[in-house]
């Protein structure tokens, strides 16, 4: 009987020796629990962005459009709700309309217009995926990378999930051009 409770002892010693000098691992990136889904950064590189920009983003509640010439964003039909969609913008971008390689004695132009935007900042509050749409009437040929039409930018955005499966925000820049080709 005394080997058994020998062995019992060995082995509640060897338990708890195991443990000791453990701690449990802190997690290194705590869960939050209220995080947009999407940061978007639209650009036109070394130009400012048509005054007449729009930004859809379709989501699982519906549809929201932002308007950069009127500032403001409202839903794509009455029906979809809003509240998804905020965006702000950044300044004008510097020598946007200067040729290149003018020289100091260029005329510089015209002085910047005060509404002239460098690159708009749009957060997207969805609870899932979203499809983003970007068009222009100044740019027609609108495209940014990955998307297919030669009409305007569109891109899927697919939530990213942190270890307790909440929602992580994802940065997404859209890099806007004009399509050589026409229509």
């Amino acid at each position: 009987m005394s080997s058994n409770r020998s062995q019992f002892f060995l082995l509640l010693v060897l338990a708890v020796g195991s443990q000791a000098g453990c701690s449990p691992k802190a997690d290194p990136t705590p869960c939050v629990d209220s995080q947009p889904a999407f940061h978007v950064v639209l650009e036109t590189p070394g130009r400012n962005l048509p005054g007449d920009l729009r930004v859809s983003v379709s989501h699982g509640a519906g549809c929201e459009t932002y308007s950069l010439g009127q500032s403001s964003t409202a839903p794509c039909t009455p029906s979809d709700e809003t509240g998804v969609l905020f965006c702000t913008v950044e300044g004008a971008v510097p020598d946007a309309g200067k040729a290149p390689d003018a020289g100091p004695m260029a005329d510089a132009g015209p002085p910047p217009d005060a509404a002239a935007v460098g690159s708009l900042l749009c957060t997207l509050w969805t609870q899932g995926a979203a499809t983003i749409v970007v068009e222009s009437g100044e740019m027609p040929r609108l495209q940014c990378a990955d998307t297919v039409s030669t009409e305007r930018c569109e891109r899927e955005l697919q939530v990213d999930l942190d270890a307790c499966g909440n929602i992580k925000t994802v940065d997404v820049t859209l890099a806007l051009t004009e399509s050589e080709g026409g229509m």
